[in-house]
């Protein structure tokens, strides 16, 4: 079913943000509370277990190799070497509202929760887990990249997601009007219909959304941007955590870390091993089991590397400032036209401050210590196996 229609101007983007945040407070004064007044949340559960392990409770959404560091972290053990006991729950609201109710600790964090965190949600960043993962994919052949969206029909199933945000920042990056973009959200069921029936005329997503849709039309459809491709020298995704868990347990930071780079390291020694393991253990979706594969080999899984990481993220609030979509900058790209120096000096030392504000450093733990083959994405993109080609 399709759920909404949007002509998303500039500023709505943080609209939208901070009314995610609101109904993340509103959620956190209804539902935060067991019915004898004691908080009922991650955050507050004991301080450890019988054992001496430290409870955590960790988000997935499941299905793509997105995860993947998570997974072989349950299943090798890494989380209690770690000192954390692992509590897995499956995400199926917004993670603003379970933050704001301290009902998860860990997942796996885009850029999308960038503005949210502006807004104030309860988040920090504490290392990087992989390269890529979302792209766009039509059968319009006046689409030949995202400057050629502006005017178009363009369904996406997360509206202000990674996906929707790398496409209007490419879009204006490339000479194009991201303001003139028609977005249409749709459920993950649904986006493939309505593209092959001519509903919309490009689709953009994870890769487990478009990756299948060019498999079941292989003729028909191409893909006009990856962002392992057009952004694969920057991270997309982090080791998110609750704020309050890391006030709350101070060396809790250390300790995912270093259960998260152990899972990374595994992934890299073997990448097939590691998405079979994980299709089998139901944790990958197993429909498409050479898609699952490829794209592990695609995403560049790496840890402790703090200049990669702190340049990704300002990567990533550089492309909603040349979308427009900052509006509290001291400068605007996209309305101020060409910046002199003295404008690119206030805008760097502004993204500068944002990379502060969604990160916490905790990628060089002692035993998250990365190995050679880990570290310096622009040097692993060399190393990188090719996403599966149909």
């Amino acid at each position: 079913m399709k759920e909404t229609k949007v002509k998303m101007d500039r500023r709505g983007f943080f609209k939208l943000a901070g009314a995610a945040v609101a109904a993340g407070a509103m959620g956190a004064v209804g539902v935060g509370c067991s019915s004898d007044g004691s908080a009922s949340s991650a955050a507050s559960s004991a301080e450890t277990t019988d054992n001496g392990l430290i409870p955590l409770t960790i988000g997935y959404w499941g299905g793509s190799p997105c995860e993947l560091p998570m997974y072989i972290a349950r299943e090798q053990g890494y989380w209690e070497e770690a000192g954390i006991e692992p509590n897995f729950m499956l995400i199926t609201q917004d993670v603003s509202i379970l933050l704001a109710n301290n009902e998860i600790d860990v997942f796996e964090s885009t850029p999308g929760d960038f503005p949210a965190i502006y807004q104030g949600m309860p988040l920090k960043h504490i290392d990087t887990i992989h390269v890529g993962c979302w792209s766009g994919i039509t059968n319009n052949p006046e689409i030949q990249s995202c400057k050629d969206l502006a005017g178009k029909r363009v369904g996406t199933t997360m509206m202000n997601g990674p996906a929707y945000t790398e496409c209007v920042a490419l879009c204006a990056r490339e000479g194009g009007d991201p303001s003139q973009i028609n977005w249409i959200a749709y459920t993950g069921s649904t986006i493939e219909a309505a593209l092959m029936n001519g509903e919309i005329d490009a689709a953009c997503g994870s890769d487990a959304t478009t990756y299948p849709i060019k498999y079941n039309h292989q003729d028909s459809v191409r893909f006009f941007y990856t962002s392992a491709d057009e952004l694969g020298e920057f991270y997309c995704c982090f080791t998110g955590v609750n704020a309050n868990t890391l006030e709350k347990h101070p060396d809790v930071g250390d300790k995912i870390a270093t259960a998260m780079a152990k899972a990374i390291d595994y992934i890299n020694e073997d990448p097939d091993r590691a998405s079979n393991e994980s299709m089998e253990g139901g944790y990958m979706d197993s429909d498409y089991p050479d898609i699952q594969r490829g794209l592990t080999k695609n995403y560049l899984f790496g840890h402790g590397n703090e200049e990669d990481f702190k340049r990704s993220i300002k990567e990533r609030w550089r492309e909603l400032s040349d979308a427009g979509l900052l509006t509290e900058a001291p400068v605007n790209p996209f309305t101020d036209g060409q910046l002199n120096d003295q404008d690119n000096k206030q805008l760097d030392e502004y993204l500068d401050s944002l990379v502060d504000m969604v990160a916490r450093w905790h990628g060089n733990a002692p035993e998250a210590a990365p190995t050679a083959d880990t570290t310096g994405v622009v040097v692993k993109l060399e190393q990188r196996g090719p996403a599966y080609v149909i």
